[in-house]
């Protein structure tokens, strides 16, 4: 009975029945939207807000990605390792009163760690000292300076070999000084024209708004307390500046001696930075605001909209996970492309603007596919929050409306 020759035929028609009786009606079912069955189904006039959705996306990504470059550059120039200590240091460039006398009354105060002067701060190197070849041709301008024995280590400059400056003809130099000389071997004891002989190189340094040993050094010697004069000073650091001032003005009536923060000259440097960095952060804040505001509208209207086919799904056995992701789906249609073109946007412009800037914080291809991932997840949750209520209801609510 159970034979081949007698089972052929019946599996035969069972396969031709499943075929045409499953199969192809599944099929034919499956391509017919499942809101067609609703009679007060319409599908919404979309278009012009999946268009502003598109827009608004595009624009959060740029603006987030351009803040996210202006922030990193303003904590790089305000903050960067240059290789001194400008920390709690104040400055006074001063020829009114006794400079010597003015430097033995900071040291007495109590508030006062450490005194250095020199002739150009490390804020401000010159270049008035030409350099010249053994035929009396000029080659070079050095950026150079005066420095005190005692300015090297209170500014916390490091010498890469040799000793620091103790008396009369004797220089600092860098690596780029070496490199325009033409010298391959050590410095020390080379003489510079008759400026004198180098006792010290020094290690990696940068001034601001320059990259490391972007220029060439010469640093002298000064004899005495030179025309800038810096303290650092103790903790509390601003209760103990407005208290140093207050002693100046107090010693010092007829003369306007007044000692400024170094970090702040720092700070006062990256000011159009700065501004830019607040202008952008408020935009990023307010265009999420705004994506906010339509992404709800939209996700409202689309809930409205296919609330029916919802329940229908839920009735059948869908997932409250399946209709998150139904509606997260169609939002992320829009929202990848628009982000992409977004974040694209923001590393153009991004590099147009930085390359004003000389010392310049690099911003990796990782740190924008970090935005945009980020960007997308933030529209997902949004997503997610608002309809979380509706796919999870009860989906014969919806059907007895209709």
């Amino acid at each position: 009975m159970f034979d081949w020759q007698h089972l052929y035929a019946p599996l035969a028609v069972v396969a031709v029945l499943f075929v045409f009786g499953g199969c192809l009606p599944a099929m034919l079912f499956a391509r017919i939207p499942v809101t067609q069955v609703f009679r007060r189904y319409t599908s919404g006039r979309r278009g012009w807000k999946r268009v502003l959705l598109f827009v608004q996306f595009m624009g959060a990504a740029f603006i987030i990605g351009m803040m996210l470059m202006v922030f990193l550059q303003y904590r790089y120039m305000v903050g960067r390792d240059r290789g001194w200590r400008p920390e709690r240091v104040v400055s006074i460039f001063q020829r009114k009163v006794n400079a010597d006398l003015l430097r033995t009354q900071l040291r007495n105060l109590p508030y006062v760690e450490a005194v250095a002067s020199a002739e150009r701060s490390i804020t401000g190197f010159g270049a008035n000292r030409p350099i010249l070849d053994a035929q009396g041709n000029e080659m070079f301008y050095p950026r150079n300076s005066w420095f005190d024995s005692d300015y090297l280590p209170f500014i916390g400059l490091k010498l890469k070999e040799g000793h620091n400056l103790t008396g009369k003809h004797q220089l600092l130099v860098n690596s780029t000084f070496c490199e325009k000389m033409h010298w391959t071997d050590s410095p020390i004891g080379k003489q510079v024209n008759d400026y004198g002989t180098v006792v010290g190189l020094l290690d990696s340094f940068a001034f601001v708004g320059c990259t490391n040993d972007c220029e060439a050094v010469m640093i002298e010697w000064f004899e005495g307390t030179a025309f800038c004069l810096e303290a650092r000073l103790k903790e509390p650091f601003d209760d103990n500046l407005r208290q140093l001032n207050e002693e100046m003005s107090r010693l010092y009536p007829q003369d306007d001696l007044v000692f400024r923060s170094m970090e702040q000259m720092l700070g006062n440097y990256a000011e159009s930075v700065r501004v830019f960095r607040d202008v952008t952060l408020w935009a990023s804040v307010t265009i999420l605001f705004i994506i906010l505001m339509g992404l709800v509208g939209y996700v409202d209207d689309e809930i409205r909209l296919r609330s029916k086919e919802i329940a229908i799904r839920k009735v059948n056995g869908a997932e409250t996970s399946g209709i998150l992701r139904l509606l997260s789906r169609d939002v992320l249609w829009i929202a990848i492309p628009s982000v992409v073109l977004g974040t694209l946007g923001a590393y153009e412009v991004g590099q147009i603007w930085i390359s004003q800037f000389s010392d310049v914080v690099l911003l990796p291809i990782v740190g924008y596919i970090s935005i945009g991932f980020l960007l997308l997840a933030f529209i997902v949750g949004c997503v997610v929050m608002k309809s979380w209520h509706v796919a999870n209801e009860n989906p014969v609510k919806s059907i007895k409306s209709e």
